[in-house]
């Protein structure tokens, strides 16, 4: 029997015909409200505590109920899109994104609210589609500047949301933050539709359910001690048992992917030279991300005569962290760039390097609103490069099948390694904070070396990367490979 000749496409055509800039942009807007909604509701947070005279510990469970979802539906959400197709899960996420809106839109008590946020966390799992698409449909030498791209939304729509809540919160409050992330879903949902082309999936696939309940009870206890510690104690009997449930369950979930024959996750790709740093990078680079997210307001909204602090507003505060949303945006593709022509361990290097110096100079010039965007700024050209190279070392190590999967451990480490830092950095300010209300100087200090200290870290991982690593170009052409 004879098959069908492979179809000839152009090098600057994706595999469904349309400009490989048209499928980026639909797919940078499908990705981007999951990053926005991961990071909008921490400014609010003071004001929904107020409006429905809840206590900080509760509101806190807004920001957890996300995180927690999201982290357990990642890579399951990955593992659907190749049974079912990547595109049809995708569109079934942002779906999924709706529903979770909404609720918070409309929600008239707290519960509801925390409610929506479960929800919004089930349909959190929209990048390794994305990778996974980028994978499948872009020509080899564009894949990756779009994976560069795409990994940029990762500190982009955190600050973006934060610059954004606060005139919103303010001017027309917080249920407003829900409306207008509406109208970004539905123009992702609509591009999606539009422009990004169906994909087969295996319909002979299936879930190891038993596996992804005992992932689901690690990744609970581990987040959940780790959200609560600082309010339960960091000894109390709760927080033991959910590490000791996140020990023991994670322990099982290892060893039941490795007897089956369709793990959720498959350890062996996991312990692959590449992919385990890739990982450990992007723990490091997630811990590194969510520092500054305590320490510009500290610096920036603590009074003149607190001693260092520059007495701005709220507001000011988030402008002075849009030249960060802008300096990442552009370095995640000139990472891609790099990634074409010297391999992904060169921007591996380079931006946890760029993140430590900028807070090493930070940690002794922080008195001007200039000195923070210089610093900042500088950071976040290096979180743009991280990022990208994270994801795009993760890409190199793995086989076209294992994209989606192995890209959401990706994500779940960077999701690991912003709550620890949360912690860490969140913890120590706590314990100094002065008479005025806000923390010490040397905290501050204190904050920026752990961040220099964690950077370092990344960068010896990434020393340790093989130098002849196989670059975006080198990877299977997959828009006329055969299914």
């Amino acid at each position: 029997m004879t098959h069908a000749a492979a179809p000839s496409l152009s090098k600057d055509s994706t595999s469904s015909g349309r400009p490989p800039t048209v499928l980026l942009l639909a797919l940078i807007v499908a990705a981007f409200p999951m990053t926005l909604l991961q990071a909008v509701l921490s400014p609010a947070l003071p004001a929904i505590e107020r409006a429905y005279s809840a206590s900080p510990a509760g509101v806190s469970w807004l920001v957890t109920a996300y995180l927690l979802t999201g982290a357990v539906a990642t890579p399951i959400t990955g593992k659907l899109g190749g049974i079912f197709g990547k595109r049809r899960v995708l569109l079934a996420s942002l779906a999924i994104l709706v529903v979770g809106v909404f609720i918070c839109a409309v929600a008239p008590s707290l519960s509801w609210m925390i409610i929506g946020r479960f929800v919004q966390g089930c349909g959190a799992g929209i990048f390794p589609l994305v990778f996974g698409i980028i994978r499948e449909q872009m020509p080899p030498h564009r894949i990756a500047t779009s994976v560069g791209a795409v990994s940029a939304l990762y500190g982009v729509g955190g600050i973006a949301g934060v610059i954004m809540a606060g005139p919103v919160v303010d001017n027309l409050g917080f249920h407003w933050l829900f409306w207008i992330a509406l109208v970004v879903i539905g123009t992702g949902i609509a591009l999606t539709l539009w422009i990004i082309p169906d994909d087969v999936g295996r319909a002979s696939a299936h879930i190891n359910w038993f596996g992804a309940l005992l992932m689901s009870a690690s990744l609970i206890g581990l987040l959940v001690g780790l959200s609560q510690g600082r309010t339960w104690g960091w000894t109390s009997p709760r927080v033991l048992a959910l590490f000791a449930l996140a020990l023991g369950a994670g322990t099982l979930w290892v060893m039941a992917e490795l007897r089956v024959r369709e793990p959720i996750v498959d350890m062996r790709m996991l312990v692959r030279a590449t992919v385990w740093r890739a990982n450990a990078c992007a723990f490091l680079v997630g811990f590194a991300m969510w520092v500054p997210f305590a320490l510009v307001p500290l610096v920036v909204q603590s009074p003149e005569n607190h001693g260092f602090g520059l007495g701005m507003s709220a507001s000011a505060a988030s402008l002075l962290q849009l030249p960060v949303s802008v300096a990442t945006l552009i370095a995640g593709p000139l990472a891609g760039r790099l990634d074409r022509r010297f391999g992904s361990r060169i921007p591996m290097i380079v931006g946890p390097g760029m993140i430590a110096a900028a807070m090493a100079f930070w940690a002794f010039e922080h008195g001007s609103g200039l000195m923070v965007i210089i610093s900042q700024t500088v950071a976040g050209v290096g979180m743009g490069f991280a990022l990208a190279a994270a994801t795009n070392l993760t890409i190199e190590g793995v086989a076209a099948g294992e994209t989606a999967v192995a890209t959401s451990i990706n994500q779940i480490a960077r999701f690991v390694g912003g709550a620890f830092g949360a912690q860490i950095v969140g913890s120590v300010l706590a314990a100094n904070v002065l008479s005025t209300g806000f923390a010490s100087q040397g905290a501050f200090q204190v904050g920026c070396f752990i961040d220099v200290a964690v950077m370092l870290a990344a960068v010896a991982i990434a020393l340790s990367i093989p130098r002849r690593v196989r670059h975006a170009d080198s990877l299977p052409d997959l828009r006329t490979a055969p299914a």
